[in-house]
């Protein structure tokens, strides 16, 4: 149980970076610079963790296959 907190908190934070690295890119392709970057980047997050806490709601009801 602890081992899949610190992987799936991991994956949270690894997520996290995967939008700042092309954070140059995007501000030069929608001319987005300080707080509009921000908001790109917060709504991806936002996105992003709230899919997460759906598909953690959904694996008591689908479970692994074969489980009883």
């Amino acid at each position: 149980m602890l081992a899949t907190t610190i992987i799936g908190s991991g994956m949270a934070m690894l997520d996290g970076t995967i939008v700042h690295v092309p954070a140059p890119g995007i501000c030069a392709d929608l001319h987005a610079f300080g707080r509009r970057l921000q908001w790109i980047v917060d709504g991806y997050l936002l996105s992003w963790r709230a899919w997460f806490l759906v598909a953690g709601s959904l694996v008591p009801v689908y479970g692994r296959a074969g489980s009883t």
